[in-house]
């Protein structure tokens, strides 16, 4: 991994968006361009990654549903990303870009249908106190102190599993 790389400043949402997909799904221009059927494939990708290239509509359409989005939805993602990182800290996101966050959120779950059901019963606390989604973050991260001490006994005492 290198150190020290400065996070990129996207002018052009569809590439952010990209950029941004690749990364968290861990996939590579060719296995996207192979995806889409580009015919330069990972080079094509690198293009519009790098806003060398804006690419042609129709292959920008199949890269947005790839990653189960359509391209307005897709673009719009990206301009949640241009502003995100350039909004000063504190400055609240809009609506439709917390919406696509919290989707590719659940989509890195193992069981997002456990997932999907500890948000709503997370909302219905929150309907019923709103201070107490604080408790239930202090527990998440108590549980997840109390993990890693158990992780580190483990190794401690030579047994490799977790």
């Amino acid at each position: 991994m290198k150190m020290g790389k400065k996070k990129r400043k996207f002018i052009k949402p569809f590439a952010a968006a990209l950029d941004h997909f690749i990364r968290i799904k861990g996939e590579t221009n060719d296995s996207v361009g192979e995806a889409v059927k580009y015919p330069s494939k990972g080079k094509a990708i690198d293009q519009i990654r790098n806003e060398r290239s804006d690419g042609k509509y129709e292959y920008r359409k199949a890269i947005a549903k790839h990653f189960g989005y359509t391209l307005d939805a897709f673009i719009d993602f990206g301009e949640a990303l241009i502003l995100q990182k350039n909004e000063p800290p504190g400055k609240p996101v809009n609506v439709t870009s917390l919406s696509d966050l919290h989707k590719a959120l659940i989509d890195k779950f193992q069981q997002k249908e456990l997932a999907l059901e500890i948000n709503s019963e997370l909302l219905t606390l929150e309907a019923m106190d709103p201070e107490r989604l604080k408790k239930v973050l202090e527990y998440i991260e108590w549980q997840k102190k109390k993990a890693a001490e158990h992780g580190l006994k483990k190794r401690a005492a030579g047994d490799d599993s977790v």
